[in-house]
């Protein structure tokens, strides 16, 4: 039997034990570099997602995110809305 992923699975999740920062992102200060580090994170998203059936960590997500976006930000969720229309997801 596989074993369910938890949130604290993802690699933008982060928690010291007591408690969960559901958007703590690896930030290098490439725009490119964490663009495609926001895209990564959706695809790793979306699977956890279509795994769980919990389609509402998103919203939880976008709330955690900082109110001034960066590219890691912008990276997550262009590539969230691709998917959400059906355009090809970019690589990550």
């Amino acid at each position: 039997m596989k074993k369910m992923r938890k949130i604290s699975d993802l690699p933008f999740v982060k928690t010291n034990g007591k408690e969960l920062h559901i958007w703590a992102p690896e930030v290098t200060g490439d725009y490119q570099k964490d663009c495609a580090t926001g895209n990564a994170y959706a695809a790793d998203l979306v699977k956890f997602m279509e795994e769980t059936g919990n389609p509402t960590v998103f919203a939880h997500i976008v709330k955690a995110m900082p109110a001034k976006t960066g590219a890691v930000e912008i990276g997550f969720l262009t590539a969230i809305a691709m998917k959400a229309v059906g355009l090809r997801y970019p690589a990550a």
